[in-house]
């Protein structure tokens, strides 16, 4: 045992002596030592209690309680703090009771005050035994908790495998002698008394893991491998109700100072449940996404079966609300045009539900003002606010002219739906929506969005579940207000997915607040680039539309696309499917300026004919031609498609006419 002596610092030294005290002091102090002298035994006791000494020298004559009656008082044991103890000449008897007492070491104090010369090192052998003591006592005690926990190990180690299909064997490779646990001899049918071998192992694999087997044992000796681990069959004892049973079999090899192997120790465990689930889990996980692909091929069929008559009906409404109608006429109209909406509504929160359950939801990042689109919101909103004589509030001044980068859509999507919530559940009072944005660091900013309302408020058991799917805080709500509980589950999940959160505080009758949380960069928005590609010049592109060939096998549709297209006062020819697209792009390809391309018809769908037109159009040298999809399933995925079929833009249904009027204009300036 290695022992580094360090030097002692602080010492307690009990003496009524004072000028001897003070002469230890002043010695002591040269060596480096730093030295409390107390007058008396009690005060010793005090000090002793009090501080951390690291040895105590105790002069026996005291007034009151003695030397020896100190060290019995205090009950030092051989790992305690040293006692170094004083005595006169001639008190050696009193020397041996302090020895017997507990002291460490006992000085005569002679009339040459040699004791002083001598005091150094006996402090220092006295500190030096105790310290050795407490480490030999440590490492004693550490070693019999190490033995005990070797084993508590054990045991556990001989129940578990008791209890389990997994034995232990280890191979000595020099003398390929090959040890087995009892479980292991029996699965291998090895009969007790008789060698195990390695070829007997091996005999027992399945013929064709054989191979396998070997070479990854060899992998492992030759170091091309860190560890063996191998999945095999092997047979199975003769009662057994399987043939053949599937074993993981790892080890791990030791090597000698020539690195070469010389033992092998390692597991077999029966893995054939595991591989069953594994198979299990396969096989189910094919059939889950064969059964996610069908709901999706349904939802896109769907999709586009509902939206197509839908197109038809809202574009049909809006274009009669242009005409001349009488009072009763324009409230038929009026109601047509609400129920359209809800429908399409109910129709996009379903796909949002299966885009979110599918984690199809693709983010746009690029720069938003919210400001702005909130104003959007409440303008579009505030006709509704005005007939309920709802005080309509926006403050947002903090976001003034600041551009966050995100998905304008998403958060429009869920500002909509929040402020929506709130006028439909507020009939009276104020809604008030306030924006703010907190600076963390950088160019990053913590917005928040908090839409405040008077209205009907939630009750307290039910704000957890709010955020559920197909949840109203109360049946009634539904039955008074309308609704399916889509939305606030719908604007939840894309706020978590932005990296957002939405909160809610409450109070039954009086009201709630919404918070959307989004953390956002700080993003920049440069001017607009004058067009390059115009085909016009400032006098004449007022005059100048393009000519625009609509492709569309659905009648209603047709007839829709048409008065939208008169409305806009574009020339056009119409295509009855992609067939009869590409025969009229072929006779005359320099004639139309914008493709309108139904994506799903009977025939040619609207990505062939994309793909043949483009195909031409590289091959004969053409224009290449601004074809903008037009899509009723509106699912993830659904731009690319239309991108990757060669489209230069998509819309979807059912068409908005201001959105379809850009998209031609953007397309045709391209």
């Amino acid at each position: 045992m290695n022992y580094k002596r360090r030097p002692l610092k602080n010492i307690l030294y009990i003496e009524d002596d004072v000028g001897l005290a003070r002469l230890l002091q002043i010695k002591m102090e040269r060596f480096g030592y730093h030295v409390d002298i107390v007058n008396t035994g009690e005060e010793g006791i005090e000090s002793y209690k009090t501080n951390n000494y690291e040895i105590i020298l105790v002069d026996n004559y005291l007034p009151g309680m003695s030397g020896i009656e100190v060290l019995k008082t205090l009950k030092l044991s051989e790992y305690d703090t040293p006692f170094i103890f004083l005595t006169s000449s001639g008190d050696e008897k009193l020397a041996i009771e302090a020895l017997q007492s507990g002291a460490a070491d006992y000085l005569i104090k002679d009339s040459n005050q040699t004791y002083l010369e001598l005091l150094p090192s006996v402090m220092a052998a006295a500190h030096t035994r105790v310290e050795l003591l407490k480490q030999t006592k440590e490492q004693d005690e550490a070693l019999r908790n190490y033995a005990e926990k070797l084993i508590r190990s054990q045991e556990r180690l001989n129940m578990a495998l008791d209890s389990t299909d997994t034995g232990v064997w280890d191979w000595n490779i020099t003398t390929n002698e090959l040890f087995y646990t009892d479980n292991m001899r029996n699965a291998l049918e090895v009969p007790q008394g008789k060698e195990a071998t390695i070829e007997h192992w091996l005999s027992r694999a399945y013929p064709e893991d054989r191979d396998a087997l070997w070479q990854a044992v060899q992998d492992h000796l030759n170091g091309k491998e860190k560890t063996l681990r191998v999945l095999y069959r092997r047979k199975t004892p003769k009662n057994s109700s399987r043939e053949w049973t599937w074993v993981l079999a790892r080890g791990l090899a030791q090597f000698d100072k020539d690195n070469k192997p010389v033992r092998m120790v390692g597991t077999s465990t029966d893995f054939t449940v595991f591989k069953e689930m594994e198979e299990q889990l396969a096989d189910a996980r094919d059939k889950a996404e064969k059964a996610s692909n069908a709901k999706s091929d349904f939802l896109a069929t769907m999709s586009h079966e509902i939206r197509t008559p839908m197109n038809a009906i809202i574009g049909l409404t809006d274009i009669l609300t242009n005409t001349k109608l009488d009072n009763r006429q324009k409230e038929i109209i009026s109601t047509l045009q609400s129920s359209a909406g809800t429908l399409l509504m109910l129709i996009n929160d379903l796909l949002d539900i299966t885009r979110i359950e599918a984690n199809q939801v693709e983010l746009e990042m690029l720069p938003v003002n919210i400001c702005s689109l909130i104003t959007d919101v409440t303008s579009m909103l505030a006709p509704s606010a005005h007939a309920k004589k709802i005080d309509f509030k926006v403050d947002c001044d903090d976001l003034k002219g600041m551009h966050f980068i995100g998905d304008k859509l998403r958060i429009r999507q869920i500002v909509t739906n929040l402020c929506g919530n709130a006028l439909k559940f507020t009939d009276k009072g104020h809604i008030t929506i306030e924006a703010k944005a907190a600076k963390k660091d950088k160019d990053n900013y913590e917005v928040s969005v908090r839409v405040i309302d008077s209205g009907i408020g939630i009750p307290a058991d039910k704000l957890d579940a709010i955020f559920n799917k197909f949840v109203q805080a109360d049946q009634s709500i539904t039955r008074r207000f309308g609704g399916t509980g889509l939305g606030l589950s719908i604007s939840s999940s894309l706020a978590e997915q932005m990296g957002g959160i939405i909160t809610v505080e409450s109070k039954l009758n009086h009201g709630s607040t919404f918070i959307l949380t989004l953390p956002l960069k700080l993003g920049k928005v440069e001017k607009d680039e004058e067009t390059k590609n115009n085909v016009c010049d400032e006098n004449s592109c007022e005059e100048l539309k393009p000519f625009i060939l609509l492709v569309e096998d659905y009648p209603a549709n047709i007839m829709v696309a048409e008065m939208l297209l008169e409305s806009m006062g574009y020339e056009f020819e119409v295509a009855n499917n992609g067939f009869e697209a590409v025969d009229k792009i072929t006779a005359n390809p320099e004639k139309y300026n914008v493709i309108l391309m139904d994506v799903q018809m009977h025939g040619m769908d609207g990505f062939e004919a994309t793909r043949a037109i483009r195909k031409m159009e590289k091959e004969k040298g053409w224009k290449k031609h601004s074809i903008i999809g037009a899509t009723a399933h509106a699912l993830a995925g659904d731009r690319e498609r239309c991108i990757n079929a060669g489209m230069t833009d998509y819309i979807t249904k059912p068409l908005n006419a201001s959105e379809l009027q850009n998209k031609i204009e953007d397309a045709w300036k391209k």
